[in-house]
């Protein structure tokens, strides 16, 4: 059976075919601010574009789907151009609006469509107001990942050792102060990491516009004994949950849940 990662690597060598030394096919891009980017990144003197293809639980959860959307949306510069790469059983996922073309990989024109796509400016001029809307979500970001560096910065590495376990923790939702917290007795995985991304995207972003509009709700907690810590980039999961409104915080923190809430009331709102 063919993966997405199989689509990602043909997909990208057929561009890099017919695009040539003009253009750099990057397939699945680890972009610092996600946990799961788009599947095939072309930069070019057109600008980007950036193809999204729907994974078989992305099909069988769409809020997973539609979450992945948003938060590449917001990540990537807003000049860039979202193409829906749909297979024949990609039936009413309810998404197209969102790209700005959507193309079937059983047409026999697939290849040449998608390096049309890719040679002409796919994004109008952006407007003040959507450079507006990027600055606040920057600054919301910026926020809340602060905090919780400030929270995690004595975490000890015994802790981050022990967050690599394949074995994902269960998590009991509650409310602290008004603010969404969620509880682990053991370290988060990376699979927890990602269905938490989908809660909080959905309360952090309205994503009915084409570019995603930051709300007034406040970053949620993460209490948990540890996280993913690759040792390449140990701080991911910190960036990509506070770009996706949460702040992982130890369990062991000097600071109370109450005290972490009022934390994110003060400073997570978008403002």
């Amino acid at each position: 059976m063919t993966t997405v990662r199989d689509k990602q690597i043909e997909l990208s060598r057929r561009l890099r075919q017919q695009l040539g030394g003009d253009f750099i096919v990057v397939p699945a891009p680890d972009h610092p601010f996600v946990m799961r980017s788009v599947d095939v990144l072309v930069g070019g003197r057109s600008g980007l574009t950036a193809f999204i293809m729907a994974s078989a639980e992305e099909r069988r959860r769409p809020e997973l789907l539609a979450s992945r959307i948003t938060l590449n949306k917001v990540a990537l510069p807003p000049e860039t151009g979202f193409v829906f790469v749909e297979d024949a059983v990609d039936l009413d996922l309810g998404i197209g609006a969102r790209f700005v073309e959507t193309l079937s990989l059983k047409e026999r024109s697939f290849l040449r469509d998608a390096v049309t796509i890719v040679e002409r400016s796919t994004q109008a001029p952006q407007k003040h107001s959507t450079e507006k809307i990027r600055q606040i979500s920057q600054a919301r970001f910026a926020s809340t990942y602060r905090i919780a560096r400030l929270v995690n910065a004595k975490r000890s590495g015994h802790d981050a050792e022990r967050a690599l376990s394949r074995r994902g923790a269960n998590l009991s939702f509650d409310s602290v102060r008004s603010v969404p917290s969620a509880f682990a007795s053991r370290p988060i995985s990376t699979r927890s990491l990602i269905g938490l991304t989908v809660r909080g995207t959905d309360r952090w972003y309205d994503e009915t516009a084409d570019q995603p509009i930051p709300t007034g709700a406040t970053a949620g907690l993460v209490v948990a004994p540890g996280y993913p810590r690759p040792r390449n980039d140990p701080d991911k999961a910190l960036r990509a949950a506070a770009f996706a409104g949460w702040i992982i915080a130890p369990d062991s923190s000097v600071r109370s849940p109450e005290e972490l809430a009022e934390l994110a009331l003060r400073f997570t709102r978008a403002r």
